[in-house]
């Protein structure tokens, strides 16, 4: 018996070395094939990568463990690692946070819509908190921003998760071309964030509260409120300044969304599990590329690649950078399988135009939907002029109806959507011979005016047959005021009144007309307004 037990044991054993002898070589292969690859792919994660469907629906947690103890191992939630960490908690004030809790309480899916929508993106955030050492508390600042959406705009004409507005976005090295958007740009926008963080971070002495009261409301005037603190005899710490409302609850909303997170049993809210896997990889493209073209490559639609490379602002990435996509982990290997196959053939499609008379760098430009500098490289012209016959190249894009993410249709289906009570839509063919000063002087809305309801620059030039949207009171005939302000790419704002608030001052910090304000919400102008009083506003959140 013990005989034939060994002969057995000896066979298994000469079995496992032969097949792994026969292994090797593959092995071996597919290690080279991986370095290879690692030239051109960025995990941008410390941790591990899991080969998972970033798109598949995941089981709830009472379905991930209704088969009973021991059936399978609890999945890894990355909210039970961020709730056990957070600590900006641990000497606040429990009145300053109860009402935002109680607000936080009520919206019993607050947690639900949390993960949902910082998903994409939190995995990648913390680990760069992680990097940094810094509090793992500010995972939950988009959330407080933009509610995690990369594509917001704010009345005061911040963008991104981060939300930056254009001034400060150029401070921290943000670029913003026609092409790019670096705010919406989930890497840089996250590296400008916590860069800028940590910079308020140090500044202030290390104390991380009054480094997220100056990021919402700018170093001086925390540095003032601190300032009127020693005045008064009183410790300059973010709960003993006099800061403006808005930043008076920002900190504490934020760490009562962290207190939500930690205690959500407590409360009595479902907290889905958040996966700390990262659903994507960060791809050296090598040069500029169609986004529809990308798209394909990655089997995925171009919207989904446009969600994880929402600072693409045209129909493909900036010729001058930056050269990489976000592709998700699922896509990897078909999308580098695709981009060797893309050396031998053109990245972009290109059209040879023949200048006629009459035609300008800019309306090429305007004309094939591109801009006037990536004109002028492709074709090495060192100034602006242009002459009859001169033979252009000018990239066009393969996709003709164009995505619904980009930063132009974005706009353009806001204006689509937009409900203005007072006010009607009404759409101008452009004919010959029309410019925007003509035309603004037809209906009597401004220059200014109309470049915002048509999210146009000085650049862009208008062609007959353009369509552009003029808004115009409900009850005149066409030859009206037309809106101040106008509405452009606009969103309803709820505003609360504060101490020392009117009409007129509220009427030119969001660029809109009193009347408005006052038809809008139907208040009687002879009457004074009151602290903590709604009012609707329909607001310009882009434009000049």
């Amino acid at each position: 018996m013990h005989k034939q037990l060994y002969k057995i044991s000896t066979t298994l054993r000469l079995s496992v070395v032969y097949v792994l002898a026969m292994l090797a070589p593959l092995a071996f292969a597919e290690s080279n094939a991986i370095a290879a690859d690692a030239t051109r792919v960025s995990i941008i994660d410390s941790g591990s990568m899991l080969p998972e469907d970033n798109y598949a629906p995941r089981l709830a947690p009472e379905e991930a463990f209704k088969a009973g103890p021991g059936s399978r191992r609890p999945e890894p939630d990355l909210w039970s690692e961020l709730a056990s960490a957070f600590h900006l908690l641990e000497n606040a004030p429990a009145e300053p946070l109860a009402k935002p809790i109680a607000r936080y309480r009520k919206q019993v899916n607050i947690l639900k819509t949390l993960t949902s929508r910082s998903d994409p993106y939190m995995a990648y955030i913390v680990r760069q908190l992680r990097a940094r050492d810094m509090p793992l508390e500010i995972a939950l600042l988009p959330m407080i921003e933009s509610g995690f959406d990369p594509f917001a705009y704010s009345p005061g004409r911040a963008a991104g998760l981060w939300q930056f507005i254009p001034m400060t976005a150029k401070h921290v090295g943000l670029r913003l071309t026609w092409w790019y958007d670096g705010r919406r740009d989930l890497i840089d926008g996250t590296n400008a964030a916590l860069d800028y963080l940590s910079d308020l971070h140090r500044r202030f002495d290390n104390d991380w509260l009054l480094a997220l009261a100056a990021y919402n409301a700018g170093a001086r005037n925390v540095h003032r409120a601190m300032t009127r603190a020693r005045r008064n005899g009183k410790e300059p710490t973010f709960w003993n300044l006099r800061l403006p409302a808005e930043t008076q609850y920002y900190v504490p909303k934020l760490l009562a969304l962290a207190t939500v997170v930690q205690k959500h049993q407590e409360f009595g809210l479902v907290r889905p599990r958040l996966s700390p896997q990262q659903h994507f990889v960060s791809v050296a493209t090598g040069g500029q590329l169609d986004l529809s073209q990308a798209a394909n490559m990655a089997g995925i639609t171009a919207d989904e690649l446009y969600r994880l490379n929402p600072g693409n602002n045209r129909w493909a990435t900036d010729p001058e950078g930056p050269h990489r996509l976000l592709i998700p982990v699922t896509s990897q290997a078909l999308f580098l399988d695709r981009l060797d196959q893309l050396q031998r053939q053109p990245r972009v499609d290109w059209h040879r135009y023949t200048v006629n008379k009459g035609d300008s760098l800019l309306e090429l430009a305007a004309k094939f939907n591109t801009d006037t500098r990536t004109i002028q490289a492709v074709n090495k012209l060192k100034h602006n002029t242009i002459r009859v016959g001169q033979i252009l190249m000018v990239p066009v894009s393969r996709q003709s109806g164009g995505y619904s993410l980009t930063e132009a249709q974005l706009a353009a289906a806001q204006i689509q959507r937009v409900k203005m009570p007072s006010h009607s839509r009404i759409f101008y063919t452009v004919k010959d011979g029309d410019s925007l000063w003509k035309i603004g002087r037809k209906f009597r809305v401004s220059y200014v005016q109309l470049k915002r309801w048509n999210k146009k620059t000085d650049r862009d030039v208008i062609k007959p047959g353009d369509k552009l949207v003029i808004w115009r009171y409900r009850e005149d005939d066409g030859n009206d005021n037309g809106l101040a302000g106008g509405p452009g790419y606009r969103r309803t704002v709820h505003y609360s009144v504060r101490n020392g608030d009117s009409l007129d001052a509220i009427a030119s910090r969001f660029n809109v007309a009193v009347n408005d304000i006052v038809e809008w919400n139907d208040i009687d102008p002879k009457k004074y307004i009151q602290p903590g009083q709604k009012i609707k506003l329909y607001v310009n959140v882009t434009g000049a």
